[in-house]
């Protein structure tokens, strides 16, 4: 009955470190494939950015107002669309709003990989006001993260972007001129 029960807690193990290592992936991978796609789409096309931000989000707005009326839609169709909302409200959906088209901007002009650095940064930055403002606890995980944060966007601003060697520039066309 020993033997059984440590094989089912190898087995639980065993599995537990499995799904740890592959269930991050099912969520990184496509979100690594969207910002890509999403850096391509901005970079490839002629339109400006404003007609892009209305393309990309009409997916979100449709998928948006129908999860709405879905669970909320007594309410609304009692109280009108806005009932409930006060001013942070309405700060918070400028700011988010804000927020995507400056997302579009860095991206267009810039990276995926950037973007991704400025998220993280804007997260150490929001944290240390919420610490020094609404009593937010900094653990030592919090901190090595942090760390990190500031560490790869350093290095990656001094080493990471570096411009393609000269070898792999596509080879120069040769004229050949016939002589008599």
């Amino acid at each position: 009955q020993v033997e059984e029960f440590l094989v089912l807690l190898l087995l639980h193990s065993v599995v537990g470190v499995c799904l740890t290592l592959l269930l991050p992936l099912f969520v990184y991978l496509p979100t690594g494939f969207a910002g890509v796609y999403f850096e391509k789409v901005l970079k490839g096309e002629t339109a400006g950015i404003w007609v892009l931000n209305v393309q990309l989000a009409t997916f979100s707005v449709i998928i948006a107002f129908l999860s709405l009326f879905y669970s909320h839609g007594s309410e609304i169709a009692e109280n009108g669309f806005f009932y409930g909302f006060n001013t942070e409200a309405f700060i918070a959906i400028a700011l988010q709003a804000f927020g995507g088209l400056i997302v579009a901007v860095v991206v267009k002009y810039a990276d995926n990989i950037l973007k991704g650095f400025a998220t993280s940064i804007s997260i150490v930055i929001s944290s240390i006001v919420s610490y020094m403002f609404f009593d937010f606890e900094l653990t030592m995980l919090f901190g090595l993260g942090t760390m990190l944060v500031i560490g790869s966007t350093y290095i990656y601003g001094t080493n990471g972007a570096s411009q393609p060697s000269k070898t792999l520039r596509s080879p120069q066309s040769i004229t050949v001129v016939a002589r008599k």
